[in-house]
């Protein structure tokens, strides 16, 4: 790192180092490249707004007289006075997912002389430095270059300096505003703070933002793809469900909906959860779901913080305590919704609908109803508490007319008794409902199904989970020892978490539970058998049911068929559980599954149908920016009255201007060099080339080349590589018989043992996914050293011959390397093939290993071994929802 030297001096502007004598004159000329510059981004600007026009016109698509096999049909609502289009498939699919076309801005860091000063000044944020601390590091850092020049010199001289320019890069945004809001409690009046950011204001930023323009959705649309014979509906964006067409259709002419989904959750600030923040986070449902659930400034947005009202000792469980936090929240979330609230009726361009996002505790909160333990637990329909565990009865559903009435009849009866027994029976509380105020939204039909805290951390973590572990503690110590012992030799696999124990888990988050969810029917078939325990075996029979419910759940994508398909295993896993309850012993039977979220999943395909797939409304994204809240905790406040100083933190100025100039660096980079592979924590290692290929594959990790005859000699004891020379010869000559001279065979000769192959260790696979026909990768590994293990992965391979499940064959990578034949190199593995039976894989035997190139491999695989017989292994297909529908045929 080099500093300004003696005699010399930073330019105010540019930030390179001039000596005093001649900084004179190149302020001149500095100043004037400046003007120059104002005009670039004057310029960027109208060039932004032009290109975001053109990318809407080319929205237009041609119609198409004949639809081919794959066609995309889009019908708009009528309202949008736009036509039909049909495209194909190409045109749709087999793409990176939702390519975005964005503006290059070459100078993002702007109005920070250098990139360097905005790096010196992120760093003060991310790492919530003080005053003294900042200035005592400028100090000792002025004038640093780095091991960049090109990023500049770092030009900073004081914090009061950063953040004016801080205060100068933010956009004028209002920050968060305390609010007072009270109710009377036992004839005192209590009071509490709400911190509210003007919704409406962060919504307008973001409808007039030109770069955005393109990417928002105004109109409904239904969309179709041709089958051969007809057109089949599918789901995907909120746009496409019914809910939105419904929507568009009471607005007058020229209207458009604005779908705000918004999410409110409880979280623990400090690490034993004495603390506690509450914040209300919103995203717009019109822009697509790559740049609604992104980190960048369309993603989520705070807009709100609930009061915190911890419930005295003496109030515990008592019903006025709990009417009273409803009252409160009720009224703080029409103080935050407020400007919402009035544009909702009187229109502004666009009106509003919304959807809300959000755990069963918050959603009975937001639709004012008493949850569990009352006579209708559901806040969609009206199933009775005893009948929770039973699926095949439809309940009328909530609507806002409906329980408006009944709050409005409640209300005018003469004594509070004659009232709370009225609201009883439909589950409500006494309490006004501020999402009656919100036009065009209804907050039964709002609330939307969320597989974070219903699925992975309710019905699986707090229930089926612990049964099944509560079986197989009933079969003895050894039983929970082997269960742990399977879940740590579970193959490794990128994007799952790997558990070396589940037994003795005391904390899940909800990913780490979807990822268990998904394992542990493989590690636990051999030990919850129809012998060993038959009620364990029938609760296994639940999970395997469970899981195809999530998996169907979690579909970026929805056809009629899938969504038809999902009701089924709703239908299926309510008759398995009462099974099992008739089958288990007392000690299990004891057990309730009469609980609400064990209900709230009957609304899931309806949820799909009106809103899209379930992605859309997750509160996976929302819950992402409690990490920053609890960051804002730690090194932000004393850790006593929290919510001003955190709402302060995060309403500053620089916090802003960070999150924008960041996503503006970051798009600039990634338009630079080509997007990395994701991996996962587990998959760190440091490969030659982890870049996804630009076409099917790409083999990467390659090691130093080897010769034919070194092959055989370093593998002479397995049985695999026996004969490794002729049997790659037989296979290029079967294979390459096109290409080959008359007479010619390759490798043939006794000299060709000393041709070189160079193997490779780590495989990119581009494939379509039959889930939302779009590209998505697997990283394959094929290493006698992994993470100190050998790994070893599979793939699917299409072949010429029916198999048992379909053409397609599971097989074993056991080396991957590149050969050069006559001056063409060719790409191929030496693989272990399988049979499949059902989905079961038989192996054959070693020694009948084959070639293969490369380029016939589909995907991965997840293959694991049955622990009951040796040989035999299971296809995992819950790995992702491609290989779940891939073979669900053949479950």
């Amino acid at each position: 790192m080099s500093e300004l030297t003696a005699g010399s001096v930073a330019c105010p502007i540019c930030g390179k180092v001039y000596k005093q004598k001649g900084l004179k004159k190149h302020l001149n000329t500095c100043s004037a490249k400046e003007e120059h510059h104002k005009r670039d981004n004057d310029f960027l600007a109208r060039e932004k707004l032009r290109a975001a026009t053109e990318i809407l016109k080319r929205r237009t698509g041609k119609v198409y007289q004949q639809p081919q096999v794959d066609d995309i049909k889009c019908e708009y609502h009528p309202f949008s006075k736009r036509i039909t289009e049909v495209h194909h498939f190409h045109e749709y699919g087999m793409q990176v997912k939702e390519p975005i076309d964005y503006i290059i801005n070459n100078e993002p860091w702007r109005p920070f002389r250098t990139r360097r000063d905005f790096e010196f000044a992120s760093l003060t944020i991310t790492q919530s430095l003080t005053k003294k601390a900042v200035d005592s590091l400028l100090e000792l850092t002025y004038g640093a270059i780095g091991k960049d020049p090109s990023r500049g010199v770092l030009t900073l001289q004081s914090y009061d300096e950063m953040m004016d320019i801080w205060k100068l890069a933010a956009n004028k945004m209002p920050g968060f505003t305390k609010m007072p809001v009270s109710d009377i409690y036992k004839g005192e009046s209590l009071t509490y703070d709400v911190w509210r950011h003007p919704v409406w204001d962060w919504v307008m930023k973001l409808v007039q933002d030109p770069q955005l323009a393109p990417h928002f959705e105004w109109d409904a649309k239904h969309l179709f793809k041709y089958n051969g014979e007809s057109w089949v509906h599918f789901y995907d964006e909120p746009v496409t469900g019914d809910l939105w067409w419904e929507i568009q259709s009471t607005l007058p002419e020229g209207g458009k909906p604005l779908l705000l989904i918004v999410y409110a959750d409880k979280t623990c600030l400090s690490t034993f959860g004495t603390a506690k923040g509450y914040p209300v986070v919103a995203r717009v449902g019109n822009l697509i779901i790559n740049l609604r659930n992104g980190d960048g400034p369309s993603g989520g947005f705070m807009i709100g913080w609930l009061p915190v009202m911890e419930e005295p000792a003496s109030e515990t469980h008592k019903r006025k305590w709990k009417n009273h936090k409803a009252i409160v929240y009720h009224r703080a979330m029409e103080i935050i919704l407020q400007d919402i609230i009035n544009h909702s009726h009187t229109g502004f361009a666009i009106i509003c609908g919304d959807v809300k996002s959000a755990d069963y505790e918050e959603d009975c909160i937001m639709t004012l109803t008493w949850g569990t333990g009352s006579y209708c637990p559901c806040p969609i329909c009206l199933v009775p508490d005893t009948k929770q565990a039973i699926h095949d009865v439809a309940y009328p559903l909530r609507t806002q007319a409906t329980m408006k009435a009944v709050y409005m009849e409640a209300m005018a009866l003469g004594t509070v008794e004659e009232r709370e027994d009225l609201l009883k029976k439909y589950g409500l509380r006494s309490i006004e409902n501020v999402f009656w105020k919100i036009a065009n939204s209804d907050p039964y039909r709002s609330t939307s199904f969320d597989c974070l805290h219903t699925f992975d951390g309710g019905l699986f973590d707090d229930h089926l989970f612990k049964q099944i572990l509560l079986h197989v503690e009933a079969l003895g110590r050894g039983a929970l020892t082997k269960l742990d012992h399977q879940m740590e030799i579970f193959p490794r696999w990128s994007g799952l978490k790997h558990f070396k124990a589940i037994t003795t888990l005391s904390f899940n988050d909800g990913a780490k539970s979807e990822d268990i969810s998904k394992c542990i029917l493989f590690a636990a078939h051999n030990i919850l058998t129809r012998q060993a325990d038959h009620a364990g075996y029938i609760l296994l029979k639940c999970m395997r049911c469970y899981i195809n419910l999530r998996m169907y759940a979690g579909l970026h994508v929805h056809t009629s068929e899938t969504i038809s398909a999902g009701r089924e295993e709703v239908k299926c896993l309510s008759i398995l559980l009462q099974e099992y309850q008739a089958k288990a012993n007392p000690e299990f039977r004891k057990k309730s599954w009469n609980f609400p979220k064990n209900h709230l999943y009957v609304h899931l395909f309806n949820d799909i149908e009106q809103k899209g797939a379930t992605p859309n409304y997750s509160t996976k994204p929302s819950e992402k920016s409690h990490s920053n809240l609890k960051t804002a905790y730690r090194r932000r406040t004393n850790f006593k009255n929290v919510a001003p100083q955190v709402s302060k933190t995060l309403s500053a100025p620089s916090q802003s201007s960070y999150i924008n100039i960041t996503y503006e660096i970051n798009v600039l980079e990634a338009s630079q060099k080509p997007v990395t592979a994701a991996d996962n924590e587990d998959e760190a290692e440091n490969d030659e080339d982890v870049t996804p290929p630009s076409g099917h594959y790409k083999l990467g990790s390659c090691t130093k080349p080897i010769m034919l005859g070194e092959v055989e000699e370093n593998y002479s004891n397995d049985v695999a590589f026996e004969r490794f020379r002729l049997r790659l010869s037989e296979f290029l000559n079967r294979e390459l018989d096109a290409e080959k001279r008359p007479g010619y065979r390759y490798l043939h000769n006794t000299g060709d043992q000393n041709t070189k192959i160079r193997p490779g260790q780590y495989l990119t696979i581009n494939y379509e996914s039959i889930v939302d026909w779009r590209e998505d990768t697997n990283l394959l590994r094929c290493n006698p050293m992994f993470q100190g293990a050998p790994r070893y992965d599979h793939v699917v391979i299409k072949t010429g011959s029916p198999t048992t499940l379909g053409t397609d064959i599971i097989a074993r990578l056991l080396m991957m390397f590149t050969i050069m034949v006559n001056d063409i190199t060719y790409d191929i593995a030496l693989q272990k093939d399988t049979d499949l039976q059902l989905l079961r894989l038989r192996a054959r035997p070693r020694k009948s290993a084959e070639f293969l190139f490369l380029s016939s491999i589909i995907r991965g695989a997840l293959v694991i071994p049955d622990f009951s017989q040796q040989g035999d292994f299971f296809l995992v297909d819950t790995v992702d929802g491609d290989m779940f529908l891939r073979y669900c045929l053949y479950r």
